[in-house]
């Protein structure tokens, strides 16, 4: 819990009101939301427990809804691209196990280097 609350300061402090950057439209879907889901699944991720819990898995299963459609999709993979892109980083194994451990699917790009422009 204490990572989401740094990352969310991060996005605070970079994303004061005024800038440039706040007002651009991937932060319209909130990125609080898609982080508090996110964060859920990020020791799994990065390798320091083996599984998954069943919280990350619900909370993959609300990002897949958020993300029907595709822009909103693509404001959702810049979002956790920006977690991803600080350490500790994403075990690519780990990733690629996911869907299966939560028997869904990603409607996003989810991957060690994140592509959000498909």
């Amino acid at each position: 819990m204490g990572r989401f609350v740094a990352i969310f300061l991060a996005f605070t402090i970079i994303l004061l009101p005024g800038s440039t950057i706040a007002t651009t439209d991937w932060f319209t879907i909130n990125c609080f939301d898609t982080l508090q889901y996110f964060s859920m699944c990020l020791d799994f991720l990065q390798g320091k427990n083996p599984e998954p819990n069943k919280n990350c898995c619900y909370g993959i299963r609300e990002l897949n809804k958020m993300a029907k459609p595709s822009k909103e999709a693509k404001k959702i993979c810049r979002c956790i691209d920006f977690v991803s892109q600080m350490p500790p980083y994403f075990l690519a194994s780990n990733i690629n196990a996911l869907p299966n451990i939560c028997h869904t699917h990603f409607s996003i790009p989810l991957a060690v280097h994140m592509n959000c422009t498909q």
